[in-house]
């Protein structure tokens, strides 16, 4: 574990924190792998993983590295794609929730990240909802919470 993923056991809840709160928590490619693992390795150990960031704003995007000194061929720019749809991939196809308590801004990875979580309902929307695909007061973090019985 490293100081800017932090994670916590606490009973059945994985508690992640993006931990760069000076940077805005802007995510680089080696804290990308290591939540990529963390998430990956979570339903060993846990019911759920919760993702906050540190400080006052969840995450806002990629680092961006250094700009190369020759244009990045193909298969170079692909590596640096695949690193982020792979976290993307893992918190999606997750087996247990992946709830993000998001607080001041989420731009970027930090935003596709909160789309990736799970939306979980109690129930199904009533039928003039299911039209637009939208659901009022669809909060996935207190259903989540009431689905896994905390």
């Amino acid at each position: 574990m490293s100081e800017t993923i932090l994670s916590v056991q606490d009973g059945g809840i994985l508690r992640v924190t993006i931990n760069r709160p000076d940077a805005g928590n802007a995510m680089t490619d080696a804290m990308a792998l290591e939540l990529t693992a963390i998430v990956a390795a979570a339903p060993k150990t846990s019911r759920m993983v919760l993702l906050r960031g540190a400080g006052k704003d969840f995450c806002v995007g990629r680092q961006a590295p250094p700009a190369p000194a020759t244009t990045p061929e193909a298969m170079e720019r692909r590596r640096f794609s695949d690193i982020v749809f792979d976290t993307y991939g893992t918190i999606r196809n997750s087996p247990i929730p992946v709830v993000c308590v998001v607080q001041g801004r989420a731009l970027g990875f930090g935003c596709a990240v909160c789309r990736c979580r799970h939306h979980q309902r109690a129930k199904p929307p009533p039928s003039r909802y299911r039209k637009c695909r939208t659901h009022p007061g669809d909060f996935g973090a207190r259903r989540a919470y009431r689905r896994v019985q905390l």
